[in-house]
């Protein structure tokens, strides 16, 4: 059999005091579609230690959920195989248009 390599849609990634808005972050990007892979941290990881697992994971996009981006009302979007991000308006993430990526806010 070959080797299946993980893939993961989305990683939320949440700085500080944030899990309550990450957790809702990654369960507005599963309603999206049943068959969108999101995963989140649950265990208070560093922001590097988080952004080496999404890598690891092979996660396409990363949202950051941070104390800062909040009190500017919007996230943070990281295409992770180019390194490039955004930040987008928190009322405008997820779009209702289906799934989000880095291109649909640059």
């Amino acid at each position: 059999w070959p080797d299946e390599e993980l893939t993961t849609d989305y990683y939320v990634l949440s700085v500080g005091d944030t899990r309550a808005e990450a957790a809702a972050v990654a369960r507005d990007l599963r309603a999206i579609d049943d068959s969108v892979v999101v995963e989140e941290d649950v265990s208070d990881r560093s922001f590097g230690a988080q952004l080496g697992y999404a890598d690891s994971i092979n996660a396409e996009t990363v949202v950051i959920v941070g104390e800062r981006d909040l009190e500017n009302g919007e996230y943070t979007v990281k295409d992770m195989e180019s390194g490039d991000e955004t930040t987008v308006p928190v009322d405008a993430f997820p779009p209702e248009s289906g799934r989000p990526t880095y291109e649909d806010y640059e």
